[in-house]
């Protein structure tokens, strides 16, 4: 049985068990906020935009892969310079 990598080449960073648990961080986190700390403080936004970032830094890194590969790739495929 083959093994899959642990990112996939497409950048298919939504199946990834980080990217799930962020979510659901991200997620509980709002709904914590939105019950026991007002929508006018500063914790409340502090304490979603760090949740939010979670998900956006799993989901750009992968995506910074996926483009470091082409790239590499399309390197490869060049006929070397004399």
């Amino acid at each position: 049985m083959a093994m899959e990598p642990l990112i996939p080449k497409h950048g298919g960073y939504r199946n990834l068990k980080s990217f799930q648990v962020s979510q659901l961080v991200y997620d509980v986190t709002v709904r914590f906020c939105d019950r026991f700390a007002s929508r006018k403080s500063r914790t409340h936004d502090q304490m979603v935009q760090a949740a939010r970032s979670g998900v956006q830094h799993i989901a750009e890194g992968t995506g910074f892969r996926y483009i470091e590969e082409n790239r590499t790739q399309a390197d490869q495929r060049r006929p070397s310079q004399p």
